[in-house]
């Protein structure tokens, strides 16, 4: 199936993220081909939306590991379920903290 032009141009954006955190990261331009980068980019564009794929490069470069555009194209589901699992997990430690905050009010009361 032909890709679109606009989803060659919000690929070329994401690539150009894509860049920008590559570079605040290693202080040098990242290694990519973009006139066949778009092409994986507008792949992954079908399965996740132009927001969410934004989101995806900033955690990407917030995890430790190599960063390498053609790391990131291969095992984009990977990230996305890491970072849905981080995301409950995050949820998960907050509601625990409230309730153990909550147990704690509570005990001090009951031994004053």
């Amino acid at each position: 199936m032909a890709k679109t032009k606009n989803d060659m141009q919000l690929a070329a954006l994401i690539i150009d993220l894509f860049v920008v955190c590559y570079k605040e990261k290693y202080r040098l331009p990242p290694v990519i081909n973009r006139a066949t980068g778009k092409f994986p980019i507008a792949d992954i564009l079908k399965d996740i939306s132009y927001e969410n794929l934004i989101e995806l490069v900033k955690y990407y470069f917030k995890i430790d590991t190599k960063h390498s555009f053609q790391d990131f194209t291969r095992t984009y589901h990977e990230l996305v379920e890491l970072k849905t699992e981080t995301e409950k997990d995050a949820l998960a430690r907050k509601k625990t903290r409230e309730e153990t905050l909550r147990r704690v009010q509570q005990y001090r009361e009951e031994n004053r």
